[in-house]
Parts: C-alpha cells; sequence; structure tokens
C-alpha cells in the first residue's frame, strides 16, 4: 500500500511540474508580445529563454 501512494505521490508532483513549466511558458509568451513592439531585443531574449525552457521541458518528458 505504501508503494501506491508513494508511486501517486510522485504522479501528482510531476503533473504540478507540468503544470508550472507550461505557466511559466504562458508567461514568457504575454511578455514576449508586449515586449516585442517596444523593445526587439529583450524580446529576443526573452524567446531564447521561452525556447530554453521548452527544451528543458522536452527532454524531461523524453526521460519519464
Amino acid at each position: 500500500m505504501d508503494s501506491a501512494v508513494a508511486v501517486t505521490s510522485n504522479i501528482s508532483e510531476e503533473s504540478q511540474s507540468t503544470r508550472d513549466i507550461l505557466a511559466m511558458l504562458s508567461m514568457l509568451d504575454y511578455l514576449i508580445a508586449q515586449t516585442s513592439p517596444i523593445d526587439a531585443i529583450s524580446a529576443r531574449c526573452l524567446v531564447l529563454a521561452r525556447q530554453s525552457l521548452a527544451a528543458v521541458a522536452t527532454r524531461r518528458t523524453e526521460l519519464h
């Protein structure tokens, strides 16, 4: 029974992590959209940050 609880807890933590990553990607999308008309260089930095986070999330998903 304890192992079932541990597995359920692990799945719950993974789900929360996935939701957190999706929330960060959404925030970066919003910031990119708001920043692009004002400052192209800053927007480009945000795009790079988004690409990096997406790449890490993809690798993380492939491992599980």
